[in-house]
């Protein structure tokens, strides 16, 4: 049994407060936040 990380949240146009909030969980969880809070490039 394989596990597959669910797809980023795709913005759509409209909800753009909800979409972030989901696209910095989603960054987190995958330890990409850091990169873009400090510019930097991933690991």
């Amino acid at each position: 049994m394989s596990f597959t990380p669910p797809p980023p949240p795709v913005f759509a146009g409209e909800n753009y407060h909800i979409w972030v909030v989901k696209m910095k969980t989603y960054l987190q969880a995958h330890d990409l936040w850091s990169v873009i809070e400090n510019d930097a490039e991933p690991l």
